[in-house]
């Protein structure tokens, strides 16, 4: 990254693009939006129901 910022690599890597962009600045709040909700569909694909029971909590 050009100002130095720090990608975590604890992020799954479906999370670590629209850090990027965020820490960057370059891409818009929709666009990080649906990089987001794209990588958060596969996160409950892979992990079935019970992420949005404890999520209801």
């Amino acid at each position: 990254m050009p100002d130095g910022d720090i990608v975590h690599n604890r992020l799954r890597w479906g999370y670590q693009k629209p850090y990027k962009s965020l820490c960057e600045g370059k891409a818009s709040t929709s666009e990080r939006a649906r990089a987001l909700i794209k990588s958060l569909k596969e996160d409950l694909k892979q992990k079935g129901d019970l992420s949005v029971q404890l999520a209801q909590l």
